[in-house]
């Protein structure tokens, strides 16, 4: 099953970063499969836009993936949400 436009976000759970779908968006909250290398491109709490594709595989729980060939990119409809973020992580870097 796809989802086109979905809203994900980054977050922490259990000192790792993951990704999940934004709540109210009629879809399963089901983690977002990414690799660990753009989920920690951004700050926590980063808002992004994706095509989703379910995966669902005996033995474990099911989750999303990005579609083919796409790559995690910032949902510029939270613009300003994200940029405070970035803004935020930065002056975190300079001030250690």
């Amino acid at each position: 099953m796809h989802y086109l436009d979905v809203y994900i976000q980054s977050v922490r759970i259990k000192n790792r970063v993951r990704l999940q779908p934004l709540a109210d968006q009629n879809i399963p909250l089901l983690f977002v499969s990414a690799s660990r290398k753009s989920r920690l491109q951004w700050p926590v709490g980063t808002i992004f836009k994706a095509d989703l594709v379910l995966v669902k595989k005996e033995k474990i729980k099911n989750f999303y993936r990005l579609r083919k060939g796409q790559k995690l990119e910032r949902a510029i409809e939270y613009f300003d949400h994200n940029l405070q973020l970035q803004q935020n992580d930065s002056s975190k870097l300079e001030q250690t």
